[in-house]
C-alpha cells in the first residue's frame, strides 16, 4: 500500500511539472511572435542619418533626371549618376559610424551646424577666408578654385564668369545636407562675392543651372 501510494504521488508530481513547464511553454511561444515583429520592425527602418542620406540622394537624381529631359535625353549620363552614389556612400559610412552627419543638425550645442551663423574661426597663417571661384568654358564646364581649403569660419567666396553664358553657384555640405549659400545667375564678365559660414569639412560648389552640374561645373572646398 504504501509503495501505490509513493507511486501515485510522483506521478502527481510528475503532472505538475509538466503542466507549469507546458504553461512556461505557452507563454514564451506567445511572447515569440510579438519580440519578432518588434525585432523586424527595428531592422526595417534605417536610422534617421541613413534615411536622410538617401533622401538626399534621391533628390539629387531627380534633379539631375529633369535636366536631362530639358537636354532632350531619357537618361541621366553615368559619370553623374556614379558621382551620386559615390557621395551617398560616403553619407552613409558617415552616419553609420556614428559621427556628426551634417543633415542630423548638430549634437553638440558648441558644434555649429555647417552654414549657421557663428563666430568666425581664428584662421591658420597659410589658410585666408577668402576664395575665387571661376566658372569657364574653356576645357569643358568646370568651376576653378583659387585654392584648395579656406580658415574655417566666415569665408568671402567670389563667383567670377568668365563663360560666354549666364552661371549661378550653390555651397552645400559634402556629403549630405541643405544648400548654406545661392549665388543668384551672374551674366558673363560678373563677379558676385558673398560671405559664407563655412564650419570645419568639406563642401560642395557646383552651378545649379540644367545640366551644367552633370557635365562638370563642381566643385570641393576644405574649411579647416
Amino acid at each position: 500500500m504504501t509503495i501505490v501510494v509513493a507511486v501515485l504521488a510522483t506521478v502527481a508530481a510528475a503532472g505538475a511539472v509538466a503542466q507549469g513547464v507546458g504553461t512556461d511553454a505557452g507563454r514564451v511561444a506567445t511572447a515569440l511572435p510579438t519580440a519578432e515583429a518588434a525585432l523586424g520592425a527595428v531592422k526595417a527602418k534605417p536610422p534617421l542619418a541613413e534615411r536622410r542620406c538617401r533622401s538626399l540622394a534621391a533628390r539629387r537624381l531627380a534633379r539631375l533626371r529633369k535636366a536631362a529631359q530639358l537636354s532632350g535625353r531619357s537618361r541621366i549620363g553615368s559619370a553623374a549618376r556614379n558621382r551620386v552614389r559615390r557621395k551617398l556612400r560616403r553619407c552613409l559610412a558617415v552616419a553609420r559610424r556614428g559621427a556628426k552627419d551634417p543633415a542630423d543638425g548638430p549634437s553638440d550645442p558648441s558644434s555649429p551646424e555647417p552654414g549657421a551663423p557663428s563666430a568666425p574661426g581664428t584662421p591658420g597663417p597659410s589658410l585666408p577666408s577668402f576664395v575665387g571661384v571661376t566658372a569657364s568654358d574653356s576645357d569643358g564646364f568646370r568651376l576653378t578654385l583659387s585654392r584648395p581649403a579656406v580658415a574655417a569660419g566666415n569665408v568671402t567666396i567670389e563667383l567670377h564668369n568668365i563663360d560666354n553664358g549666364p552661371h549661378d553657384l550653390v555651397v552645400e555640405p559634402d556629403g549630405g545636407g541643405g544648400a548654406v549659400a545661392d549665388f543668384d545667375e551672374a551674366d558673363p564678365g560678373a563677379v558676385v562675392r558673398k560671405q559664407v559660414a563655412l564650419a570645419k569639412g568639406r563642401w560642395y560648389l557646383y552651378c545649379s543651372l540644367p545640366n551644367h552640374e552633370a557635365i562638370g561645373m563642381h566643385a570641393t572646398l576644405r574649411a579647416e
